[in-house]
């Protein structure tokens, strides 16, 4: 990742592309050292690549304002910094700031160009700036660099001011307001449909996820703030609805109404358990033994960050032979439903008496050691709250991102869902929920989840995701995220970091909501965020 005091190209992307989504459908016209692409929504990652290449060359970054023949949707006034937009009449729909203040009025239907033209220069005048109509703008979450003389460049963050993203229609040569309109579809009984809470006027609340682009929710809020109550709700109206649920509640306090749960601990009482060493014969036909114990190495070695290099490949040695005793060949699938070996067995056979001191917190639990073994046909059909509160961190995650990856590779042995859904029912077939989830992401890694995300909506999964920041889920996750509810943050710095995903809602304002429940509800269906009050079970 590349990054500076100025600029990181994960904060780069969330927020450009909050405002391109804003803007416009794509595609999106990107500008950078006279060069312009077009990308789509599924071409983040080679556009972030060509924005990290323009700032490593110094290159302002620059979008292109939607355009079609000889008409346009956008008025566009360039202005001097310090130039506050809430004092034009009327005001703009978007806001920018950089080495300029550049501000957008979106149009409900688009207008002929010289039309456009006489408008932005009245606003101009009003601005004591300049009309920029068919103009690039520079994009926000980018760096404008500035060259006044030898040796004096100068470096201005771009970024989008908070207003209102209102709409205008053009009337008798004026711009006037359009009516408020709501973009939320009807819905009945064959939509998920989650009843949230209440707005502040008391209109109910809903999100139908089925309705999205998918079913991935992130909430993000400090202790206290309602975090938990809001996973409550939300699993219970995913529940309720028919579709199964699997909770994992590294906590132990986000308990459902008629949801089963089950205890993984080290207590006798606490009888089930599962093996990470287990073969997935499905993946395996793809991508071959060695790929899996690689991936069970890794995995091990986030959990036991303290391992060398010399002691991670003392432990790959120990991976092979244990298999290789177990009589699993890498080359013959017909050995590779035989019984695997296990983290005991394993710890047994190793002589490295450093490596064992890492690795026997983590190997010797019990968990590890048990006959009873959840099965994926469970996980997948009914719902279930798995109690992972009394195990410790590094058997936590080694235990969640086992459970998780056998849950994608159940998803996609039953094939994707049907292109046209009959109904909700049909379209998910699990939604995991996962209380702070950053702890499945120990070592700044979230593989299992970032696959899950970019490749399991296909398959039926939704997922319901909480943490206290933005920054605790990678860029590709905050991206993909359909639906947000962002809490109140227990400091401003959280606050500023979490408002980026909300928009038309500042800092001040996530600062001064009051706590239990009280947020700001976004989907895709509408452009600004809507204040909610959770409403608990």
């Amino acid at each position: 990742m590349l990054q500076d005091n100025m600029f990181s190209i994960d904060d780069c992307m969330m927020t450009a592309r909050k405002f391109l989504e804003t803007l416009c459908p794509p595609p999106w016209g990107v500008v950078a050292g006279g060069v312009s692409r077009n990308f789509s929504a599924k071409q983040l990652e080679p556009m972030a690549k060509l924005i990290t290449q323009a700032y490593q060359q110094r290159q302002t970054i620059y979008t292109l304002m939607p355009q079609e023949e000889q008409t346009v949707w956008h008025l566009v006034v360039h202005a001097p910094r310090g130039m506050r937009a809430a004092n034009m009449t009327p005001p703009p729909s978007m806001a920018i700031t950089g080495r300029e203040v550049t501000m957008i009025w979106t149009l409900s239907a688009p207008t002929s160009i010289t039309e456009a033209l006489m408008l932005s220069q009245k606003l101009a005048t009003q601005a004591k700036g300049r009309a920029g109509v068919g103009e690039a703008i520079p994009l926000p979450g980018t760096i404008m660099f500035h060259n006044p003389g030898p040796m004096r460049l100068q470096r201005f963050p771009v970024s989008m001011m908070p207003t209102k993203n209102v709409a205008y229609r053009v009337a008798d040569g004026k711009l006037v307001r359009e009516a408020a309109k709501s973009s939320r579809p009807a819905y009945d009984a064959r939509d998920l449909a989650i009843k949230i809470g209440e707005a502040p006027d008391g209109s109910e609340v809903v999100s139908l996820p089925g309705h999205q682009t998918n079913g991935f929710y992130l909430v993000l809020g400090a202790s206290g703030s309602g975090k938990t109550e809001t996973l409550k709700t939300l699993g219970a109206g995913v529940h309720r609805y028919g579709v199964p649920i699997l909770l994992l509640d590294f906590h132990g306090d986000v308990i459902l109404p008629d949801v089963a749960s089950t205890l993984l601990s080290s207590a006798p009482s606490s009888r089930i358990g599962l093996n990470p060493l287990e073969v997935d014969v499905e993946s395996a036909k793809e991508n071959g033994l060695y790929d899996q114990r690689t991936a069970v190495l890794e995995m091990v070695r986030r959990a036991v960050p303290q391992l060398g290099h010399k002691q991670a490949n003392a432990l790959h040695t120990a991976l092979e032979n244990a298999y290789i005793a177990a009589g699993i060949d890498d080359n013959d699938p017909e050995t590779w439903t035989r019984t695997a070996p296990t983290f005991p067995q394993i710890m047994a056979a190793i002589e490295d008496e450093g490596l064992l001191a890492g690795v026997r917190g983590l190997f010797g639990h019990p968990i590890f050691n048990r006959a009873e073994h959840l099965s994926i046909e469970q996980l997948l059909t009914r719902s279930m709250r798995l109690d992972l509160s009394k195990l410790p961190d590094g058997v936590r995650y080694v235990t969640a991102e086992t459970l998780l990856r056998r849950i994608f590779t159940g998803l996609r042995m039953r094939g994707p869902i049907p292109v046209r859904p009959v109904d909700d029912s049909e379209r998910f077939r699990l939604f995991i929920v996962i209380d702070e989830a950053r702890l499945i992401t120990m070592g700044g890694n979230s593989d299992i989840v970032s696959s899950l995300v970019n490749e399991a909506r296909k398959f039926g999964l939704g997922l319901i995701l909480a943490s206290q920041m933005a920054e605790h889920f990678p860029a590709d996750i905050r991206s993909n995220a359909a639906t947000w509810l962002v809490l109140k943050p227990q400091a401003m710095e959280e606050a500023k970091r979490n408002a980026q995903n909300v928009a038309g809602v500042t800092p001040e304002q996530l600062m001064a909501l009051r706590g239990r429940g009280d947020g700001y509800f976004r989907d895709r269906f509408t452009a600004e965020a809507q204040r909610v009050q959770v409403r608990p079970l």
